[in-house]
């Protein structure tokens, strides 16, 4: 069985179709066509999704109507007149220049929709989708050594976020590296599956309508995907070496068990960072890990000084949440989604999460200066993220795709509906997402057969695991579980944790002081370049900033004071002239009272009119038959007879 397998897998790589590269730009924005055409049915459609998550809107036939704006045939769905090459002339990067030497190209290429030797039962009647891959050109100018592989995460997601660290690496090898970053199937320029689908009825819809199944949009298709593409770089010569990250580490395994079969040799070494590998991607318990690293989070916070004010240990800080929850006040107003939806996406962000205890804070103490600082927070941090997602370069994520591959392969088939929604009203801090894998199913979302190469990799390529301990999306706790089952099948591997990171850390592991570049950057090029995981050079882990709340330097002290206690969002320039102004009116409030009670006190006739020496001795004469209004002008004197 294994030699057929093996025979099939050669057949559908040597007739694989070749690559075809192209000049194009170095950073990707998606058109404008594409994306206005997407986002004018995601906007309404979010729009709605926020109303019905305050409870302000039950389904209804405005709901239907949006699935009929769905109602397209095959060909619209799977199109790559929607997404395309999208490529902009504006280098998106501030900061980054494209380094003397550099090429970049882009490919499109056919690949099969059902790879024969995966051995599955087909039920669509697609032949071929497109495959889209970028890369940085080695320097022509110097040997090459190879190329490196960059696969994003989603599932859903194209490559294009990975576009600054693949121009990084092309300069930190000098040039003698091809980088290539393709799309997986399904995302972005490969073939997208264009479904707006905030409802799980209108992904159930979207799935009919792209053929049943959608199952030739798998993990293993993808790695088939990027394993035929490696093969036309190891024939140039060289060595092949993989970066994958999140749900690219799931596809990366999966290639690592492929390769067995199709060519044991391809790949030199392989970089897993934000494991999502065998069961420690369980979409169905994806709450539960965020609640885990919640509670992580606010340990670190009971240990510093500045977030401490909350309480001086994680349960005192828990109970402080739990009264932020039910407290309602004029600060509290401001929220425009669930709170535990937006503590939940700024726990993911290396500088959104440090707002977190500082909301709590400003929250339940609610004074005039919290009812300005909170909105500022907001438009600075939470709106921020919702504007990214609308206008940030890029492609916008494939929910259907997620949910197809979150169902079938990442363990949502087995989560318990009733269980899923129970803990995500009881959870402190979770987004609720473990719920759409079941209620998907639960509504009719079909899925397919599990693959027979989903298992613990046994290899002797070199496997080196990163992951934060602050990591809300692939927590530590699974990720330690999976690399134990995973070191006794692999020789060669080695894992590094890396404290109070987030996701992502050869992006986000910065380091104290004048360090240069983030820690998980640097092991990931030391492992590169010498494939050594007993030499590995991981020291900076010992310098990283950590969860800096305030205290690390003067910059920091500033920040945690205008997070807790100061006008939080005002500019420096915006500081000083609130100072002035606020200084200046105060003085010259002061002048005016100092005024008025010096007239009061000195003059003792401020609000009295002066009479003439006549007046006055008509009074004395009248006084036993007349009285004055003091009332009137002072050019006039009106008398009553009694």
């Amino acid at each position: 069985m294994k030699a057929l397998i093996t025979l099939l897998l050669f057949v559908s790589l040597c007739f694989a179709n070749k690559s075809e590269w192209k000049d194009c730009d170095t950073f990707t924005d998606a058109t404008k066509g594409a994306r206005s055409l997407l986002f004018s049915a995601q906007q309404e459609s979010n729009r709605r999704f926020k109303e019905r998550a305050l409870g302000l809107e039950e389904e209804s036939l405005e709901v239907k109507k949006e699935d009929s704006k769905f109602d397209r045939s095959i060909k619209e769905i799977v199109s790559d007149e929607l997404i395309h090459y999208g490529l902009n002339k504006k280098n998106r990067m501030a900061g980054f220049n494209v380094p003397s030497g550099m090429k970049t190209m882009c490919s499109t290429r056919t690949v099969n929709y059902y790879y024969d030797n995966l051995n599955r039962t087909r039920t669509s009647s697609i032949k071929e989708i497109n495959h889209f891959a970028k890369k940085y050109s080695h320097d022509a100018n110097k040997q090459r050594k190879g190329a490196i592989f960059l696969l994003q995460g989603g599932p859903g997601s194209g490559g294009e976020a990975l576009e600054p660290v693949g121009l990084q690496l092309w300069s930190s090898f000098n040039g003698e590296y091809d980088i290539v970053i393709p799309d997986h199937r399904g995302t972005a320029r490969s073939s997208a599956i264009v479904c707006d689908a905030q409802y799980v009825k209108q992904m159930v819809n979207c799935q009919a309508r792209v053929n049943g199944y959608m199952d030739g949009y798998t993990t293993d298709d993808a790695a088939m995907d990027t394993i035929t593409l490696m093969q036309e770089f190891k024939a140039l010569g060289g060595e092949v070496l993989l970066y994958g990250v999140s749900y690219g580490t799931f596809v990366s395994e999966r290639i690592i068990n492929l390769v067995k079969v199709v060519q044991p040799d391809l790949i030199s070494a392989v970089v897993l960072d934000g494991i999502c590998g065998g069961e420690a991607c369980d979409f169905g318990k994806a709450d539960r890990g965020q609640e885990a690293t919640a509670y992580s989070f606010f340990d670190y916070c009971s240990r510093d000084e500045a977030c401490s004010r909350l309480g001086k240990t994680r349960d005192e800080v828990m109970e402080k949440l739990s009264e932020f929850y039910l407290t309602k006040n004029d600060c509290t107003k401001i929220y425009a989604l669930p709170i535990k939806s937006i503590f939940s996406s700024l726990l993911q962000d290396q500088v959104g999460r440090l707002l977190i205890p500082a909301i709590i804070h400003r929250s339940l103490r609610c004074n005039w200066m919290d009812g300005w600082a909170l909105p500022n927070m907001f438009n600075n941090f939470v709106d921020a993220q919702t504007r990214d997602n609308q206008g940030h370069v890029g492609y916008p994520s494939n929910t259907l795709l997620n949910v197809n591959i979150g169902i079938s392969e990442l363990r949502g088939r087995y989560a318990n509906q009733y269980e899923a929604e129970t803990y995500a009203r009881s959870c402190k801090m979770c987004s609720g997402g473990s719920k759409l894998y079941p209620e998907a199913k639960a509504e009719g979302f079909k899925t397919y057969p599990e693959s027979k190469f989903a298992s613990t990799p046994v290899t002797d390529i070199p496997v080196l695991l990163l992951n934060g301990d602050l990591d809300p999306q692939t927590s530590i706790g699974p990720a330690e579980a999976y690399f134990a089952k995973i070191n006794a099948t692999v020789p060669q591997s080695k894992f590094v944790k890396f404290p109070g990171v987030v996701h992502y850390t050869v992006g986000r592991s910065p380091m104290v002081g004048d360090e240069d570049g983030s820690c998980g950057y640097n092991i990931l090029v030391d492992f590169f370049r010498n494939k050594n995981l007993n030499t590995l050079d991981t020291s900076c882990t010992s310098k990283l900033l950590g969860v800096p709340f305030g205290g690390y330097s003067y910059t920091h002290e500033n920040v945690a004071y205008d997070m807790y206690d100061g006008i939080f969002g005002f500019t420096r320039h915006q500081k000083v002239l609130f100072i002035v102004f606020t200084t200046l009116g105060g003085v010259a409030v002061l002048v005016v009272l100092l005024s008025f009670v010096f007239c009061c006190l000195w003059l003792n006739d401020c609000f009295k009119r002066k009479t003439t020496k006549e007046e006055r001795v008509k009074l004395i004469n009248r006084s036993n038959t007349a009285y004055i209004d003091v009332g009137a002008p002072s050019n006039q004197s009106y008398y009553s007879n009694q």
